[in-house]
């Protein structure tokens, strides 16, 4: 089966490539059954690469990854079955390259398609204009005019722009209007200092915001999120019903330098490294399919807010875990798909939005087993009224035992939601906790 279409439901991770060395990375991959991932490329490509793009994986028959050597099928990927399986499960977004240092270097959409087809591009991008909606929308109408004259094979794709949530809204309103059944969502990268380049998204909880208010309007509508992608947003997308989203970072996911021109051990060291960072860290999540919410317990903190009143408890307390907390997410009231549960020494196991006063109670094993039974209880009832697809734990072993007769017994259980402790050391705890709360 050939995988050219995504679906809404389907989440394919996309590999941001522009050279051959990272075809060769991808080209062995090993991709499970019935999924699919995708190459985004540019069209300011050198032309070997674009014509390597198009024969991919097939496109050095010396040095093949599918193989990890020398073809040996004479380049005919029919006798090859991992090479067809693969060229069967790769999809192939090019946008104009607009973003690039130099920008889009090709004069007209004409010729813009023509690059497309010639990569052999599954889906092709308009050219965009960064946060501005209404020059986006004018060259949008000028490209989809041009592509229903001709008999193009790839899908177009619009982008939705602008400086808030009411204007992306607008644009891709609009953009549905002009004809548009695939649309992106640019313009939430922001550019690293001294650079060119984009790398971090600018605004999560605007990010956030406008797919929700997109699925508000549109239930059902494809949409790709441009270069967001990153393993700790992957449910993000899942929940938004989002279809793609590409990643730039994947290729840097080794240890030590990088190798230089002809050293082939190193190289090859290099491309294993990466391509275990693919296949464990991406496309585990990929075979992930509308997960269900999560819950998240952690423990209260020593250093809490000087204050007289009653403020809600994720406010209140402010260790380490707390900064983070506050910094990744935006909701406290645990009905964005993430719950979060506090395990305070004085008042047992409570939302964060709980009001509550300052203290000075610490946490120890006498003090676990005296609120044992109603920490207990209070849990059993919290994951009887969800269906969670995880449970992530950061306790330590003073907070543990208030909770391990639930907790222990679901680790033994062949059902129900997945049990994750968070361990290591306070820096490795802290990161653990962030990529939960961006997943």
């Amino acid at each position: 089966m050939q995988y050219t279409s995504m679906s809404v439901g389907f989440f394919t991770p996309f590999f941001v490539a522009d050279r051959q060395a990272s075809l060769r990375i991808l080209s062995g991959l090993n991709i499970p059954d019935g999924k699919q991932i995708g190459i985004m490329t540019h069209a300011n490509t050198f032309r070997p690469f674009k014509s390597d793009l198009a024969k991919f994986p097939c496109f050095d028959l010396n040095n093949c990854g599918v193989v990890d050597g020398a073809c040996p099928y004479k380049g005919d990927i029919k006798d090859c079955v991992k090479g067809t399986r693969l060229r069967n499960s790769v999809i192939k977004i090019c946008d104009s390259g607009v973003f690039q240092r130099k920008g889009c270097e090709i004069p007209s959409y004409r010729q813009l398609f023509q690059e497309y087809e010639d990569m052999g591009a599954n889906f092709g991008i308009i050219m965009d204009v960064l946060k501005d909606k209404d020059m986006t929308l004018a060259t949008a109408k000028e490209a989809i005019e041009l592509y229903k004259q001709g008999s193009w094979t790839f899908d177009l794709i619009g982008v939705a722009q602008g400086n808030s949530t009411e204007e992306y809204l607008e644009c891709y309103d609009k953009l549905k209007n002009m004809g548009y059944r695939h649309i992106a969502i640019g313009g939430m990268l922001k550019r690293r200092e001294n650079s060119a380049r984009y790398v971090s998204v600018r605004d999560e909880s605007l990010l956030r915001d406008i797919l929700s208010a997109i699925r508000n309007i549109d239930k059902d509508g494809w949409i790709f999120a441009l270069g967001c992608y990153a393993p700790g947003r992957h449910r993000i997308f899942l929940e938004h019903g989002v279809s793609g989203a590409d990643y730039k970072g994947w290729i840097f996911q080794y240890k030590g330098e990088s190798p230089k021109r002809g050293h082939k051990a190193s190289q090859k060291k290099r491309f294993k490294a990466v391509r275990k960072f693919v296949e464990n860290k991406v496309l585990i999540w990929s075979q992930v399919h509308r997960a269900g919410p999560r819950l998240l317990i952690v423990p209260c903190a020593k250093k809490k807010v000087k204050t007289n009143n009653r403020i809600p408890a994720y406010r209140l307390y402010d260790g380490p875990v707390y900064n983070v907390l506050r910094k990744y997410q935006s909701n406290f009231s645990n009905d964005d798909g993430l719950d979060i549960y506090i395990l305070s020494a004085k008042y047992g196991l409570i939302k964060p939005t709980r009001r509550i006063s300052c203290y000075d109670q610490r946490m120890d094993l006498n003090r676990a087993d005296e609120i044992q039974a109603d920490c207990n209880k209070k849990l059993s009832e919290i994951i009887s009224k969800k269906a969670y697809s995880d449970i992530i734990v950061d306790l330590g072993k003073e907070y543990y035992p208030a909770l391990s007769l639930t907790l222990d017994k679901m680790k033994n259980a062949n059902s129900g939601p997945q049990l994750h402790k968070i361990e290591g050391k306070s820096g490795e705890r802290l990161h653990q906790v962030k990529e939960w709360v961006l997943s």
